[in-house]
């Protein structure tokens, strides 16, 4: 059941100073909630947390809707006890891609609490399971394809993408949006289109198979190429056909 609740509800303290209620931790929380324009906060989503839902529960962060202007908007608010004092480098770094088309859209941040775009959708491999529209599923790959490499332009790993089970969300059936910007590395030489290449071609070839047809030789060649000096983009895409 969804429930909207204001931000003066009791039941908050337990979302907004999680796992362990620490007065001034919760009200700096809150306070920076109410600056930045939120006055309710959605009990909706599969992660309980007392009596109320949240999106999503990691280990530095908890993630839960809120309502800001009328518009449904997500919320990522530090852990008590995360290994993190603050969202502030998450917060610019998703600044940065989102010039790029890159992520949810930020709408503002705070040291403890990162306010964005709520992206609605199906992560990518359940979407690529289900879809059966070939050029779409294209459409999607190449798009994706495109952010990664503009990632890797920017110098910004993900380094989630080797797996992103959770990390890639099919938004309105045409647009794939990566998320989490949490765990980036600006010093690493790996690459994010190795990495999604690696996680679609070779660790589940089965999702792309009946869509795309390639060669691992040739593609793992073209990859080792490309880590070298991020020159054979457009050969990798026309390559894959895409």
């Amino acid at each position: 059941m969804v429930e909207i609740i204001k931000l003066e509800d009791e039941r908050l303290k337990t979302i907004l100073s999680y796992p362990i209620f620490k007065e001034e931790f919760y009200n700096e929380v809150l306070k920076e909630i109410k600056e930045m324009g939120i006055k309710e906060l959605i009990s909706k989503g599969k992660v309980n947390i007392g009596s109320i839902y949240v999106i999503g529960k990691g280990c530095t962060s908890i993630v839960i809707q809120g309502l800001k202007d009328n518009n449904i908007v997500a919320l990522k608010i530090l852990r008590v006890d995360s290994n993190r004092e603050s969202v502030l480098r998450e917060g610019r770094i998703l600044s940065i891609v989102n010039k790029e088309g890159i992520g949810p859209k930020l709408i503002n941040y705070r040291n403890k609490v990162i306010i964005m775009e709520y992206i609605e959708g199906e992560y990518l491999s359940n979407w690529l399971r289900r879809e059966q529209d070939s050029l779409k599923i294209r459409m999607i790959i190449k798009d994706l394809l495109e952010q990664c490499y503009k990632l890797d332009l920017l110098g910004i790993f993900h380094k989630e993408l080797s797996n992103p089970k959770t990390h890639i969300i099919i938004k309105n059936e045409e647009k794939p949006v990566i998320i989490d910007f949490e765990t980036i590395s600006l010093e690493s030489k790996n690459s994010n289109l190795s990495s999604i290449i690696g996680y679609l071609f070779f660790n589940n070839s089965k999702l792309l198979e009946k869509t795309i047809k390639w060669d691992n030789v040739k593609l793992r060649e073209l990859i080792k190429d490309y880590k070298k000096t991020r020159s054979n983009y457009n050969e990798i895409l026309r390559f894959l056909g895409l």
